[in-house]
């Protein structure tokens, strides 16, 4: 987190980075003193390393950080572990859908997004490491929280599409996990998702806080068994490389 940037001076080291994965300051309403603390360290001449491209070119062209100081590495995914696997809760002949992600930070839209899929009568699984069952209804398979991460390839096996709309993340790890275990996703349009994700190619990627367009998604999906079958070979396919 960038707030612990502050004590470097306590720690001896032939080298710092700032590790950059998301514009943080973009989280602080405007004129709060964070900001600025924030873009100071961008100025501060610490080589930077980013998950995605797009904060390298942001970074350059907005904050005139020196191309030389930054790197780019995207999010990777151990392959020997995410992998199609065992479901943890058996399938059934539906679609199923995969929430992911605490309650408690409503930045991440757990709670609209499970009204949604009530409301679409769609069978779906919520996994997070802080959960509320009193917040699911009927069409929920389980709500499982605290799953060890070995055991999370057995979760996103269990599931054949992801939603992920949060308003806190950039290039989210998540939705490539998912395509590791052969499955889909449907997500926000975020900066960063096009480092792995392809619009009706390996996903449904619709515009940001369109719950609209979410639904008109999980429709389709829900419906359209050979779409949803081609976004999954082909997710599966760009996990692999």
């Amino acid at each position: 987190w960038w707030e612990t940037l502050k004590k470097l001076y306590q720690f001896n080291s032939t080298s710092y980075a700032f590790f950059v994965q998301a514009l943080e300051c973009q989280f602080y309403e405007v004129g709060d003193p964070k900001q600025r603390e924030y873009i100071q360290l961008l100025d501060s001449g610490l080589p930077i390393i980013t998950i995605a491209h797009w904060l390298k070119s942001h970074l350059q062209q907005y904050y005139h950080v020196p191309e030389s100081l930054i790197q780019t590495i995207l999010n990777p995914i151990d392959q020997n572990l995410w992998k199609p696997t065992s479901p943890m809760i058996e399938k059934s002949t539906k679609p199923r859908f995969l929430i992911e992600g605490p309650s408690s930070d409503k930045r991440k839209n757990i709670i609209p997004l499970i009204h949604l899929l009530e409301k679409c009568e769609m069978e779906y699984i919520w996994v997070g490491a802080v959960v509320d069952r009193s917040l699911v209804g009927k069409q929920c398979i389980a709500v499982l929280e605290s799953i060890p991460y070995g055991q999370m390839p057995s979760v996103y096996s269990s599931c054949d599409i992801l939603i992920k709309i949060s308003n806190s993340e950039g290039m989210f790890g998540p939705p490539l996990e998912m395509f590791s275990t052969g499955g889909s996703a449907i997500v926000w349009d975020v900066w960063g998702a096009e480092e792995y994700m392809t619009h009706l190619y390996n996903c449904f990627m619709v515009p940001m806080n369109s719950f609209a367009a979410v639904k008109d998604a999980i429709i389709e999906l829900s419906l359209n068994h050979s779409l949803l079958n081609q976004l999954k070979s082909n997710a599966l396919e760009t996990a692999k490389n």
